[in-house]
């Protein structure tokens, strides 16, 4: 039977040096033509890496593989349940999950992982979550959903915004939402390839949280 989050054994009730809970955000996307049939899409990745409920006791959260688990980054969000992670480890005091995300590949039918989130915990150190994944959509491959570079599609110049970040494990057991200024560059490009006009668009953003 797996065990509570948190270590069996003395707490230490006195903390010298607070922690805070951090998030460290970057995306991009850019358009691209297809050689084959001169269609135009949109690619591209983002980054989040996390630290969450850093100054808060995980005691009385008991977490299993029954245990719902929802990450939002901007317009991307994930809601599953740790038993369906890629590779699950639950320990006396930690946890260490993977989920792989995946998509079918409408060419050849085949399964393909386009990106990745870990997370991990521990009952010294709290919540620590990264996503890494492709977004967009190449010749036969859907990703996932931009995060927010989509929102500044067809911008020229400086752009600047804000990537909402939540967690929610055990449905309600641990929450907690920040939000995340990110600034970046946006710029449309007007080509004419294959005797077709294209207006190829290119966003990058970066941010942390304050």
């Amino acid at each position: 039977m797996f065990k509570s989050l948190l270590i069996v054994g003395i707490l230490v009730l006195c903390i010298c040096e607070s922690r805070a809970d951090s998030v460290n955000f970057i995306e991009s996307q850019k358009d691209f033509i297809t050689s084959c049939n001169c269609d135009q899409h949109t690619a591209g990745k983002f980054k989040m890496r996390g630290s969450f409920f850093t100054d808060q006791d995980l005691s009385n959260v008991n977490i299993d593989e029954t245990t719902p688990l929802t990450i939002t980054v901007g317009s991307w969000s994930m809601t599953n349940t740790l038993g369906n992670a890629s590779k699950l480890k639950i320990g006396q005091g930690s946890l260490s999950a993977r989920f792989d995300l995946t998509d079918t590949n409408h060419c050849n039918g085949k399964e393909f992982t386009h990106g990745k989130v870990n997370v991990k915990a521990n009952a010294s150190s709290g919540v620590r979550i990264a996503v890494s994944t492709g977004t967009g959509a190449i010749e036969c491959d859907n990703m996932e959903t931009s995060a927010i570079t989509q929102n500044f599609a067809g911008t020229n110049g400086s752009v600047t915004g804000t990537v909402a970040v939540a967690v929610d494990i055990g449905n309600g057991a641990l929450t907690t939402n920040m939000d995340v200024p990110v600034a970046g560059s946006a710029s449309v490009n007007s080509i004419i390839k294959y005797q077709i006009s294209f207006e190829l668009k290119t966003v990058k953003v970066n941010g942390k949280s304050q």
